[in-house]
């Protein structure tokens, strides 16, 4: 409980950023998975990069006004399609995530108190892989903890990443918006 006269603690607001191309089997629940987040001060913007499957219209049809729909008029990529998603973000922060993943409740509320820190730029997390159906794929995830436990032990830097053949999964990341537009966010070519 709050004292009197005590203001409610501020959320930071989120934009997730989905690019969407052809995903109509996964789309549903990714985007669940999203609305389903302790942390709720966040939008949701799917951009459809010209699917041609109807997972846009099930994506309308879903969610309604809960989402905002992008779409592309042809397939542009998904570095374009993530690009037009954040210039169009609201949010100090903007979280990625690709159309056939999923996040564990606490994902952005663990990640967001870490932006308290104004030189925070990035924060990224760990990652395990699913397979279609949902089902772990235990000794694909141990081996990407792993690489992050040696990119840790390395320093968790350019350097770090590169020599241990870390990733960075674009769906465990979050980023101030403002640090995407000076970088220029995505190379479309990529």
């Amino acid at each position: 409980r709050r004292a009197r006269g005590e203001q409610a603690p501020s959320m930071t607001m989120v934009s997730v950023v989905i690019p969407l191309f052809n995903r109509r089997q996964y789309i549903v629940q990714t985007i669940e998975s999203v609305l389903s987040q302790q942390h709720s001060e966040l939008e949701v913007v799917v951009v459809d990069d010209g699917s041609t499957d109807g997972s846009p219209d099930l994506v309308a049809q879903t969610f309604g006004e809960r989402v905002r729909l992008v779409r592309l008029p042809r397939n542009a990529g998904r570095s374009t399609a993530r690009n037009t998603g954040w210039s169009l973000a609201r949010g100090e922060l903007v979280a990625f995530l690709d159309s056939d993943d999923l996040w564990l409740p606490d994902k952005l509320a663990r990640q967001v108190e870490h932006f308290s820190n104004p030189e925070v730029v990035l924060v990224h997390c760990w990652v395990g892989k699913i397979d279609a159906e949902g089902r772990p794929l235990v000794d694909d995830t141990a081996a990407l903890a792993r690489e992050f436990a040696r990119a840790l032990g390395r320093g968790y830097d350019d350097g770090g990443i590169t020599e241990t053949w870390s990733r960075l999964y674009t769906s465990a990341t979050v980023v101030r918006r403002e640090s995407l537009r000076t970088s220029g966010g995505f190379d479309p070519r990529l």
